[in-house]
């Protein structure tokens, strides 16, 4: 019999080390004596630790593996004066103080901020949630820069890192930096509560993955205690050891989605090829809106709705099939996708809403079924190279499609009706070779 070989660990510090961040400028060029604008912190990798306490652990993870630079605590739990205290030159082993600062809420975010809970999420806040969000008359904001001492070196740690520490909600501090910023957290520490009296915990469920989920904040790493479940789409790396009793949580690929119900709702992710999965029936309104990066989309099951502006503005996306099953074309679907040269609507649509492929500006070629009954207003605008329409009818079902105004670009296409063999009388026909249309 084969012995089961245990698993060969790596310690998280071993771990990281592999996944380093340069020293971000801002941090490095920083002369003492000069004012430091918070918003720097954001632009670089953050560690975010809700509920932190005054325990340095993460810290030291991520400092003395060079993986990230900027560390936001945030706990309601302690007052100013003890956080300094903590905080002070002999804080961390090998370090001093450089720079500190007393912060504003204006000097965090620049607008009133969006919240992402609902009104019943609201209700289990008790009323903290506003309050206390971010620095305010009852709570605030402490930004630290510390050095490295001269008698140590790289592998003691980074030249320098920036903590700030915010006493507040930890929850709704999420929600304000990163939900309603353009900065994702590198990781989340997950402990099951704050060393206060918190009104929810942050591992798996909790309202701070809720946020996360539907803003598209997904952190890369959770650095969860071991009595801690990860979020939904996370899975314990069982290859890193544990530090002081947490563990490494990775994003796995599907997470780029959120999927509720079977239906896609939002993809976040910058793949050039993405595979959609599965479980997903429907694609819902906006869900790829602005995805610059796709070229390319694969169906792994059977999709029944697109729904409206799915993949609006995917100006990179050039090979995509329209599934066959599909019930709904959703009206501005492919709105703006410029790089899409081909397109097969299947049989079953009976209209093609409003501005479904406008602005498909390398749009050459397109299958129209014989089902459609109505081709709305500017479903085919600015569609200049169109070359081809290929009709799966006769011309008289085709004179019976109602038009709406502006699709002069299609009407006024060479248009081909289908016939499976050849004809014997000349006239414009194609059939289909090799899966794609080609003239008699």
């Amino acid at each position: 019999m084969m012995e089961n070989k245990p698993i060969k660990q790596k310690s998280i510090i071993e771990f990281l080390s592999a996944d380093r961040e340069p020293l971000p400028l801002w941090l490095k060029s920083y002369e003492v004596g000069q004012m430091v604008d918070p918003k720097n912190l954001f632009t670089s990798r953050v560690v975010y630790n809700p509920g932190a306490g005054i325990e340095g652990g993460p810290i030291k993870v991520f400092n003395a593996s060079h993986s990230a630079h900027v560390f936001v605590y945030v706990d309601y739990g302690f007052n100013k004066e003890e956080i300094d205290s903590a905080l002070s030159d002999d804080a961390f082993l090998g370090y001093h103080i450089i720079y500190e600062d007393r912060l504003s809420a204006e000097q965090l975010i620049s607008k009133a901020p969006v919240y992402h809970l609902t009104d019943e999420e609201m209700n289990i806040v008790k009323g903290n949630y506003e309050i206390v969000s971010i620095p305010t008359d009852n709570s605030f904001g402490i930004l630290k820069i510390y050095q490295r001492d001269d008698e140590y070196g790289e592998e003691h740690g980074s030249f320098r890192f920036a903590l700030l520490y915010l006493g507040g909600d930890a929850i709704a501090c999420y929600d304000v930096l990163f939900g309603n910023t353009d900065c994702t957290p590198f990781c989340c520490v997950v402990d099951a509560y704050s060393f206060c009296d918190a009104y929810d915990h942050f591992s798996k469920g909790s309202l701070i993955e809720r946020i996360a989920k539907r803003t598209g904040k997904l952190p890369k790493y959770l650095l969860c205690a071991n009595h801690c479940t990860g979020w939904t789409g996370y899975k314990m790396n069982k290859r890193v050891g544990g530090s002081r009793n947490r563990f490494i949580w990775e994003k796995e690929k599907m997470t780029d989605f959120i999927i509720e119900d079977g239906v896609l709702t939002k993809y976040y992710g910058n793949e050039k090829e993405i595979l959609i999965p599965k479980s997903v029936t429907e694609i819902g309104e906006s869900a790829f809106y602005s995805c610059h990066s796709i070229e390319k989309i694969r169906l792994e099951g059977d999709i029944s709705i697109i729904g409206d502006a799915a993949f609006s503005d995917c100006i990179n996306l050039s090979d995509f099939k329209i599934p066959g099953n599909i019930s709904y074309l959703g009206a501005y679907a492919f709105y703006d996708c410029a790089s899409l040269s081909f397109i097969e609507i299947p049989e079953g649509i009976k209209a093609i809403e409003r501005e479904t492929f406008s602005g498909c500006q390398k749009l050459s070629d397109v299958i129209i079924p014989k089902s459609i009954k109505s081709i709305e207003t500017m479903s085919f605008a600015f569609c200049p190279a169109l070359s081809g329409v290929f009709y799966s009818g006769k011309e008289e079902d085709w004179n019976n499609i109602e038009f709406e105004v502006f699709n002069e670009d299609l009407i006024n296409t060479p248009r081909y009706y289908y016939s499976k063999e050849k004809p014997e009388k000349n006239g414009n026909f194609w059939h289909y070779k090799n899966g794609l249309p080609a003239v008699w």
